[in-house]
């Protein structure tokens, strides 16, 4: 335990460390990997990919000012996410830790997606076998329905990730319909 020198004590003991003297300790305030890859690139990726989705459906309806604004807030998260990423070739490859930190960092930075799927996922298969059975179909019915609904619902955020973030790519390398492109690239990548 170290000591604190500005502690009421009669004197120091040679054999306990000063507070404050290494400077090469680590910062207790740091995030961990797993902190760093969910608060660092993992929400800040998520609510970039949603403006994204966001400025496409914007632009789609001609709301140019709401997607002027949404792909502006997406470029701020964007930033945000670059400023913390931590990409392969900085783990060292001979140091079991060093692939533990990675690992718990990608592990982070993956859950607010995973999370949003889930959720969706949730309310998709509720709401289906609700409606199944106020439809009053019988059990195998609303067994397949929820279970479809779960899929699709699990489906929806991810495609709505993927195409946000094609959407800007799209804008960013100046194609020809972007939102033809964006809507191309993003459906089916979501689905796998």
């Amino acid at each position: 335990m170290a000591r604190d020198l500005f502690a009421p004590t009669a004197g120091l003991d040679v054999s306990e460390p000063v507070a404050g003297a290494d400077l090469f300790a680590r910062d207790p305030n740091a995030p961990g990997p797993f902190k760093k890859g969910l608060t660092g690139a993992g929400v800040p990726g998520l609510k970039s990919s949603l403006y994204g989705a966001g400025a496409l459906v914007a632009r789609s309806v001609g709301a140019e000012e709401t997607a002027r604004a949404a792909l502006a807030a997406a470029a701020e998260q964007n930033a945000i996410a670059a400023e913390n990423i931590q990409t392969l070739d900085q783990v060292d490859w001979t140091n079991p830790e060093s692939i533990r930190k990675q690992f718990a960092y990608y592990l982070g930075a993956g859950v607010p997606s995973l999370a949003a799927m889930g959720v969706a996922a949730l309310l998709a298969r509720v709401t289906g076998g609700m409606s199944a059975r106020a439809l009053g179909a019988n059990p195998i019915a609303i067994e397949a329905t929820k279970r479809a609904a779960s899929y699709a619902g699990a489906a929806v955020p991810s495609i709505a990730l993927e195409t946000g973030g094609t959407f800007q790519s799209a804008l960013e390398t100046g194609v020809d319909l972007p939102e033809l492109r964006a809507l191309a690239g993003g459906f089916p990548g979501g689905l796998v």
